[in-house]
């Protein structure tokens, strides 16, 4: 994984090598920040499986920023690897 020092809507975009499809990798730049739905997107789950996930403290941890919630994406990418613990 390697960080790129470019600066967009106040933070810093990660750019991941992802396998896809028969492709070896593909380059994907990233939101430091990114939405539940898309949260939901990368880790092939429902939203009331990531509801009740995020309920339990399982899971990336997030961000309540008013009625919504954001996940770091890092916190994605380590919880996907299985290095990161579960949200406390």
């Amino acid at each position: 994984m390697t960080k790129r020092d470019t600066h967009r809507r106040k933070g810093t975009t990660m750019t991941i090598e992802i396998p896809i499809g028969t492709a070896t990798t593909t380059t994907v730049v990233l939101d430091p920040y990114i939405t539940s739905t898309q949260c939901q997107e990368l880790l092939g789950v429902s939203r009331t499986t990531i509801a009740r996930w995020r309920d339990e403290g399982y899971g990336p941890k997030a961000l309540a920023v008013g009625r919504r919630y954001r996940y770091k994406t890092a916190d994605v990418i380590a919880f996907l690897e299985g290095r990161e613990p579960t949200a406390s």
